[in-house]
């Protein structure tokens, strides 16, 4: 019921009892998933080359706000009015959880504002029975495979993302100490054109904020290849970083 309404149970009626009675009814559920489906490993970058979303959200809200209360009217001059209702700890109110204004969060692939117009979500479904076998607990979900692969570090600072993911990861920063080049070097391949970015971290740099904190040093990986007369494919194919 939407607002208090008054009703009458077998034994208000039989003996002329006044009813008030509310509800609110509030159950929110939305969830979000990422499945990686097919996963391999370079160092600290995992690659995922096939994903599955899952998004689910069951909306049930019923009743709202309501004063549950009867005043009854002064019945003699030595009888004043008299208020009876719930005790003061209780009361039926609705949150803003209705208007997402709590609990919320902003799904992948959002739904469409109008329901005639939604073509990625399953609209509707009924998910269980209730005491007397009849569905309820209706919502919607959306199950989303995809090819589109990524390549993710653990930090969490290097996140891309393309068709067919590659990635090398070399590191040296404890070995051949004499050597001047001692780093981190990273190189990952996304996209349709197979574009690399490549990434080298010095010895002495501090990653502790991420893989971020590296030196893009793309363009000048390739022009050191171009002087040796070399490619991208010339290396990267082989794995040779």
């Amino acid at each position: 019921m939407s607002d208090c309404a008054a009703s009458q149970s077998v034994m208000s009626k039989t003996f002329n009892y006044l009813e008030l009675c509310a509800r609110s009814h509030e159950f929110l559920r939305r969830g979000c998933s990422f499945t990686p489906m097919d996963v391999s490993w370079a160092g600290d970058l995992i690659i995922i080359n096939e994903t599955i979303l899952k998004q689910s959200e069951v909306n049930d809200m019923r009743g709202g706000d309501c004063v549950v209360e009867h005043k009854y009217p002064a019945q003699s001059e030595e009888c004043s009015e008299t208020t009876v209702g719930l005790p003061n700890q209780y009361v039926v109110e609705s949150t803003d959880i209705r208007t997402g204004g709590a609990n919320t969060f902003e799904y992948t692939v959002p739904k469409a504002t109008n329901e005639e117009d939604e073509t990625q979500w399953d609209l509707n479904i009924y998910q269980s029975l209730n005491d007397c076998g009849v569905l309820m607990d209706g919502g919607d979900a959306l199950q989303h495979p995809s090819v589109m692969g990524r390549v993710v570090s653990l930090c969490g600072t290097i996140d891309k993302q393309g068709m067919n993911p590659q990635a090398h990861y070399l590191d040296n920063r404890k070995s051949y100490s004499k050597d001047p080049d001692n780093g981190l070097l990273v190189a990952i391949r996304t996209g349709f054109k197979w574009n690399w970015e490549i990434r080298y971290a010095p010895v002495e740099r501090n990653l502790t904020a991420g893989l971020m904190m590296s030196d893009d040093v793309t363009a000048a990986f390739r022009a050191a290849l171009a002087e040796e007369g070399m490619t991208d494919d010339d290396v990267f194919e082989f794995g040779m970083i």
